[in-house]
């Protein structure tokens, strides 16, 4: 009686065992090839590139006869997809703070702040000794001022589209920095006011 439940008992334990390997092993065969998909060395990941942005603009602005100037700092992380050597295309989140003054004709200016939100995606080609080309299509949720009273800037938030063509210098490296300079298409160019805009940031894979 005890040897055959001891045959039991190893029978029960072998075919768990052999079971609990099959599963593994499939398991492991439908791991790889997610792994292999997304593994560095494989065919999406090896083609990501990261990069987080520092943004700053100022210019002079007219508003009721009155002049001031604006300045604008933002952050925009962002990340590209190589889909051939040199090219790549992907998304771009920005957030600012815009800050203005104006001229009251008397002590203290009239000041506004704010804080603005964009979404957009992007183009960039880069071809050799790290430069690149640059463009971006960007839909912005920005405040802007739109009157004067005696006290304060009325402010009005609306949703802008932006069209930004530029260029810019990539160092090497798996991490680097770069800069780069836009051109604001969108935005009217006026004897006070040149739509230029100057990013500085870091990137990550970008000249891997």
């Amino acid at each position: 009686m005890k040897k055959i439940l001891l045959l039991s008992f190893l029978a029960c334990f072998l075919t768990i065992a052999f079971t609990n390997d099959a599963y593994a092993q499939k398991k492991k065969k439908k791991t790889s090839k997610t792994d292999e998909y997304f593994d560095e060395s494989g065919d999406f990941l090896s083609k990501v590139w990261y990069a987080g942005g520092l943004n700053l603009n100022w210019g002079n602005a007219f508003l009721g006869g009155r002049q001031g100037n604006i300045f604008t700092f933002g952050v925009s992380p962002m990340a590209g997809y190589e889909f051939f050597e040199g090219f790549s295309v992907g998304p771009r989140l920005e957030f600012l703070y815009q800050s203005g003054r104006f001229d009251n004709g008397q002590s203290p200016d009239l000041k506004y702040n704010s804080v603005d939100f964009g979404i957009g995606a992007f183009t960039r080609y880069k071809f050799q000794n790290g430069l690149f080309l640059h463009g971006e299509l960007q839909a912005l949720n920005e405040e802007e001022p739109v009157a004067l009273t005696a006290t304060e800037v009325l402010t009005s938030k609306n949703w802008t589209n932006n069209l930004f063509v530029g260029a810019g210098y990539a160092s090497g490296g798996i991490v680097g920095f770069e800069v780069y300079v836009l051109y604001n298409t969108s935005e009217e160019r006026t004897a006070e006011n040149l739509p230029i805009y100057y990013r500085f940031g870091i990137n990550y894979k970008f000249l891997q």
